[in-house]
């Protein structure tokens, strides 16, 4: 299923559009959707797709010239004619042919010959930059991809024309995989799955919640159940590290000290993974929204932002010896017991991103200091304007409690003076009680109002 990536083939038609010819760096995590975009891209384009393999680079390389010389119905490349990639390169920008020339996981190009990088610069400068052939090379591998194609060490620094790190989808997505289903319930999809593409695509409509979640990712055989170990895997070195720390922030130990005391490793070292780990797109830091950018190297804090990352280091992993027995059961009643806890983090993230597409603000986060915490704030200097916001995953309707908990914070933000005009808003997923209707200056929104925001 192909969803949601309008903007992603727009600004990839754009750049072929253009008079100049394309060299193009698509790349993000596995089973994010690249190959997908790259198909619905090429699709009605002349191309040749070569997707790259474990072999030897002698092996691919003639791979590759059987590729092409298939979808270009050429006999000499068909029949593996070259020796040096040189020729190759010459060979088909003298065909004639305007194509786009995609090389998938061209990770595994350069772990089978480190000077790939040099080969396909120099095939770039010498012959194709000129000529009618232009080139995709997409990569899973986040860090390889980096490495070896954009940072200035590599031969090939410089050369891009465009890219695209591709991201997960947005919550709005995901009604596409499971329609019918409610906003609630997607919320609750998301929580696990995210906007990943390859994991909704193994959801079915027709089932419960539960009984998707059994099935791909707690079963004995769940085609999930590996996932996390198989990324650590790819992309790092030494996984453990890694797993200790991601384990640690999953059960809500966030700043670097604590994470320094648990793992008994100096807080540079820790620094180090967590700058990888945000490389991958698995880790963020988060700072105050009202702090100065001098202050937040002390009130940082560092959050798993993959979801399915963080339910497995929050489930799966303490649990892996009951599942293993095949027994999800206690997985799935801990999650009951517990939903508030874990949803309670990405729900506020969807009501702040909810807050950054239907208001006007120009800085939104959350803030927080000593013992107290706000949600949600929402900042715009030139209006003199700040709104505070609150956010309840909860099964019970929210009280007039809350608003007066509001009131006492907005004390204590450090940003705001005498002529800031101050505004509230509560999310909620179980509605609200009468007595906060009518309020003057606060907003309420449940969870089909936060819905309708974003599709809107």
């Amino acid at each position: 299923m192909f969803v949601n990536r309008e903007v992603e083939l727009e600004s990839l038609e754009e750049e072929w559009r253009r008079e100049r010819n394309s060299f193009i760096v698509i790349y993000g995590r596995r089973r994010i959707g690249k190959t997908s975009l790259i198909k619905e891209f090429i699709e009605g384009k002349e191309h040749v797709y070569y997707l790259a393999t474990e072999l030897p680079i002698k092996q691919q390389f003639q791979d590759l010239q059987r590729q092409v010389g298939r979808e270009l119905e050429d006999e000499i490349l068909s029949n593996e004619a070259f020796h040096r990639w040189d020729d190759f390169f010459n060979y088909i920008c003298d065909i004639g042919n305007r194509f786009i020339l995609v090389i998938d996981e061209f990770p595994y190009l350069v772990r089978a010959e480190k000077a790939i990088t040099s080969v396909f610069q120099k095939g770039w400068d010498e012959y194709m930059k000129d000529s009618d052939v232009g080139m995709i090379l997409c990569g899973s591998s986040i860090s390889m991809m980096e490495d070896s194609v954009m940072k200035s060490e590599s031969p090939l620094y410089g050369r891009k024309t465009s890219q695209i790190k591709l991201k997960e989808l947005p919550l709005i997505s995901l009604r596409e995989f499971l329609p019918g289903h409610s906003p609630e319930e997607l919320i609750r999809y998301y929580s696990v799955y995210g906007g990943v593409p390859a994991y909704l695509e193994l959801l079915d409509p027709r089932l419960s919640f539960e009984e998707n979640l059994e099935i791909t990712t707690l079963k004995v055989d769940a085609p999930l159940k590996d996932a996390v170990d198989f990324i650590l895997k790819t992309e790092l070195r030494s996984p453990e590290r890694y797993r200790a720390i991601l384990y640690h922030l999953s059960k809500g130990i966030t700043d670097l000290n604590g994470l320094s005391q648990k793992m008994d490793i100096e807080g540079n070292r820790i620094s180090q993974y967590l700058s990888k780990l945000r490389t991958l797109n698995l880790v963020i830091r988060e700072e105050p929204v009202t702090i100065s950018p001098t202050k937040k190297r002390r009130r940082g804090i560092y959050k798993v932002m993959d979801n399915f990352f963080r339910f497995f280091f929050y489930y799966i992993l303490p649990n892996r010896s009951d599942l293993e027995e095949g027994d999800p059961e206690g997985v799935l009643r801990e999650f009951r017991e517990d939903e508030h806890y874990f949803i309670s983090p990405i729900f506020e993230e969807i009501c702040r991103d909810h807050v950054r597409r239907t208001m006007d603000y120009s800085k939104v986060g959350s803030w927080w200091y000593r013992e107290d915490e706000v949600d949600i704030l929402g900042l715009d200097p030139k209006r003199k304007e700040m709104m505070i916001g609150e956010c309840k995953w909860s099964e019970k309707p929210v009280g007039k409690d809350l608003y007066s908990d509001m009131l006492e914070k907005e004390e204590k933000i450090r940003w705001k003076n005498k002529d800031t005009k101050v505004k509230y808003a509560i999310y909620s997923k179980s509605g609200f009680d009468d007595e906060l209707m009518g309020i003057e200056g606060l907003s309420l929104f449940d969870v089909d109002e936060i819905w309708h925001g974003f599709r809107e």
